[in-house]
């Protein structure tokens, strides 16, 4: 038999609220059953950064009209990560980096990431001068088809010093 999607299942402890996460899975039910659909389902879930493990399991048996139930079982990522990074050239001079990101801000599987960076500290004369950055990113997976937008800039500082 031709088998279908039927109803995707989510198991998990997630802070991530089950609507956001059923419209970032955008899970075709009720079209012809493809590994690469589930896949796609799996990879759209993951991408979200939400997530530290995402697995779909196939149900053992056929529902009614030869549909097939999916199970997908998520396991949230830690909410909060910093970072932070040193660099130091010859001829860029010593950069310093940092940055503090919150996953998951309202329970919609957001992202929102801080982040500054001052570089060419220690040039001489001849060097292209002291710069500092400080921006935000935000993002929002999902706006009603499953696909993740590549989140606006929104916030940035330059400054750039001789």
């Amino acid at each position: 038999p031709r088998v279908m999607l039927g109803q995707l299942g989510i198991t998990g402890a997630s802070q991530v609220r089950r609507k956001r996460i059923e419209a970032v899975a955008g899970f075709p039910a009720g079209t012809p059953y493809t590994p690469k659909k589930l896949q796609d389902v799996a990879n759209r879930l993951r991408r979200t950064g939400a997530f530290a493990s995402v697995a779909l399991t196939e149900a053992d048996t056929l529902g009614p009209d030869d549909r097939m139930n999916v199970t997908a079982a998520v396991v949230d990522q830690k909410k909060r990560r910093i970072g932070f990074g040193a660099a130091i050239s010859s001829s860029e001079g010593a950069s310093l980096s940092a940055f503090w990101l919150h996953r998951n801000l309202f329970g919609g599987a957001e992202r929102f990431k801080l982040s500054g960076e001052i570089a060419g500290v220690g040039l001489q004369g001849g060097g292209r001068g002291h710069k500092d950055h400080a921006g935000s990113r935000a993002g929002h997976p999902a706006f009603g088809n499953g696909q993740l937008p590549t989140p606006p800039a929104c916030g940035h500082f330059h400054r750039h010093r001789q």
